[in-house]
């Protein structure tokens, strides 16, 4: 298996909690994120929601893109596209003037 990670829809295992949670329940939803390191793509149109008070557990070989996930979700990694949207805002990092991401 390579480093690229490839996943669709992660959803919790809480009991009753089959299906994604959809709306204004939804307090943190990640959108199709990318994330590439030159040619390796890591994150390919990865998509979650969670709800307040969730466990989610991201499970995945050595090198799968599970710390790449969690640093663009706390906005250590810039994504190369999708969203991370956190009560209904979508969060954006800015370049500042001596190239750092803000």
């Amino acid at each position: 298996m390579d480093a690229a990670a490839s996943f669709s829809t992660l959803t919790s295992d809480a009991p009753g909690n089959s299906e994604p949670t959809q709306g204004a329940d939804a307090v943190l939803r990640l959108a199709d994120i990318h994330k590439r390191y030159g040619a390796l793509e890591v994150l390919k149109s990865v998509s979650l929601r969670a709800r307040a008070g969730e466990a989610i557990s991201i499970i995945g070989s050595s090198g799968s893109g599970k710390s790449t996930l969690l640093r663009c979700v706390n906005l250590l990694e810039r994504p190369n596209a999708g969203q991370i949207i956190l009560g209904g805002e979508a969060l954006k990092l800015a370049m500042q003037r001596d190239g750092r991401w803000a």
